[in-house]
């Protein structure tokens, strides 16, 4: 067991701690296809192409699925991240970007045709049963939007006031926040299908169904070893980022307009701890939003994060799509620092002590993808 975890996590590690993926939604039915203005290279996965006014400018991340890209073929590349979270890791997938650009359906998907947060959980269920003769297991899911910075429980709406906080163990968690123990992916689909009944929503000019909050999946397995008695734990995060938007575009009045100032302002601080991280910064502003102070433990040590950069191919929506692949670009520069994987009884992630220096592991640093780190040149003196 050992030897599979370690040979997973490097297999995973050498993908990067850090990947981002670029997924380009079906035109609709508004938008005519000679308007086109993002192409997928023919020959490499990688790379995509935007053409903007002042000519065309390329850009390269871990993987670029296209429109006809179905669900089966996306939860293809996430899974082996999602391993990571039964070996105790911290694990993270969210998706960003404008509007309309698909976020909700590659992250929840129709009943018909599941996204991520469904199939990453059933998935779990999958491959613990492979392994009952090993360990006994218990999944707790709880789902939470962040809405105009403020933690609503989407599994209980009587509750308010909750808060994050930095437990004894050092982790960060939600005192309050219910948590429902799943046996069967017949519970996991029941439960989320209420949360997403509960998610704020409205219409816009940009989006019929707009998503005024961030939606995010919160999932920890447990699992105890009959042989050892050990005991690991691993967290699961999925987030629905609400999307980034143009007041002119989205003709925001009143509520909405307040609504959309709080949605841009937090992904902006997102933007803001990224270029911290990129730049070495010694402040990381973690805590200046609920977002990203929720996202603190993804972001650091040997957690696993993957972002989906979700992009309209219209010509009307060009700008949006530059500035989220601009965004993709400064993520896919941030590495994490690789730390040993855990032991048998051990989570990653208590050996990250976030309690210490100012909410922030004291190992904190990680930077520059790997493709891109150079070797460094030693000089010695005659």
């Amino acid at each position: 067991m050992e030897l599979r975890k370690r040979l997973h996590n490097t297999m995973v590690e050498l993908n990067g701690n850090i990947r981002v993926f670029c997924r380009i939604r079906p035109e609709n039915a508004t938008e005519e296809s000679k308007n086109t203005v993002i192409h997928v290279d023919p020959l490499d996965q990688g790379l995509l192409s935007a053409t903007t006014p002042t000519g065309s400018k390329q850009f390269h991340c871990d993987r670029v699925f296209a429109p006809l890209c179905t669900q089966e073929e996306v939860y293809d590349e996430v899974k082996p991240v999602i391993i990571s979270c039964l070996d105790g890791y911290n694990v993270c997938i969210f998706a960003y970007g404008q509007t309309g650009s698909g976020k909700t359906y590659t992250m929840e998907g129709p009943v018909s045709n599941a996204g991520i947060n469904q199939r990453s959980i059933t998935d779990l269920f999958n491959t613990l049963k492979q392994r009952e003769t090993e360990v006994e297991y218990k999944i707790v899911v709880s789902m939470i939007e962040i809405y105009n910075e403020k933690i609503r429980d989407l599994l209980n709406l009587s509750k308010d006031k909750l808060a994050i906080r930095i437990c004894e163990n050092g982790l960060l968690d939600i005192p309050g926040l219910t948590a429902i123990q799943v046996d069967s992916p017949a519970d996991v689909s029941s439960l989320l299908s209420k949360g997403r009944s509960n998610r704020t929503t409205t219409a816009t000019d940009a989006n019929e169904k707009s998503s005024r909050s961030h939606a995010i999946v919160r999932v920890k397995v447990t699992m105890v070893n009959k042989l050892t008695k050990a005991v690991t734990t691993g967290r699961l995060n999925l987030v629905d980022l609400a999307g980034s938007e143009r007041v002119s575009q989205s003709g925001a009045t009143g509520q909405v307009l307040k609504e959309a100032q709080y949605i841009n302002k937090s992904l902006s601080e997102l933007g803001n701890v990224v270029t911290a991280l990129r730049n070495r910064q010694t402040h990381i502003p973690f805590r200046n939003c609920q977002l990203t102070r929720l996202l603190e433990d993804c972001l650091v040590g040997d957690s696993k994060t993957l972002m989906f950069v979700q992009l309209a191919p219209n010509v009307n929506q060009i700008n949006e799509s530059i500035s989220s692949l601009n965004f993709a670009e400064k993520i896919s520069k941030v590495q994490t620092k690789l730390n040993s994987p855990p032991t048998s009884g051990e989570s990653a992630a208590k050996t990250l002590p976030l309690a210490k220096n100012n909410g922030r592991p004291s190992n904190f640093i990680r930077f520059n993808s790997v493709r891109q780190t150079k070797p460094r040149v030693v000089r010695q003196n005659s």
